[in-house]
């Protein structure tokens, strides 16, 4: 398996796109979409919109982080920043840090397709449950920040300190 990160990222993308469609045709016609603190609703939609909305926004961010992985390849070395760029991206260390950064890209994505997927099927249970309630979608801002947290981590230990620098 030569990039097992680019196949999980758009095995990813097509499982929360073919969970969207399979969601559409059990959705009321009218969509709880927007939820206040409390769980109740507080903003609607057509099934249809919802839907559509639903697979624009990951069709975006499939094309977002996939193009930030083919075009992070592109970019002059002055305009990546990461810790010592000038001894991680030069001679012989650029290609295995290239390839580095466009498996996190791919994963930082797969991780947001994963929280928006989360996310929708929260607001698919809330839908079809009777009286639209969100109940436990709170908890996704605490794995988003968790992963941020997990990617700073990982680029720091990925581009510490070089041996010869003092």
């Amino acid at each position: 398996m030569r990039n097992w990160a680019q196949l999980l990222f758009w095995g990813l993308l097509a499982t929360a796109i073919g969970l969207a469609l399979w969601q559409h045709t059990q959705l009321p016609a009218r969509v709880a979409t927007h939820f206040d603190f409390q769980g109740r609703p507080n903003g609607w939609m057509a099934r249809e919109t919802h839907t559509i909305a639903e697979i624009v926004l990951l069709l975006l961010m499939g094309g977002l982080f996939q193009g930030l992985a083919w075009f992070n390849d592109r970019l002059p070395i002055q305009f990546i920043n990461v810790p010592h760029r000038d001894y991680w991206l030069t001679g012989e260390r650029r290609a295995a840090s290239m390839a580095w950064l466009r498996q996190l890209f791919l994963l930082i994505g797969s991780g947001l397709v994963v929280n928006f997927g989360v996310l929708f099927w929260q607001v698919y249970l809330a839908n079809v449950r009777g009286e639209p309630r969100l109940t436990s979608a709170a908890v996704l801002p605490v794995l988003v920040g968790a992963g941020v947290v997990i990617v700073v981590v990982a680029i720091l230990r990925r581009f510490r300190r070089p041996p010869n620098l003092v």
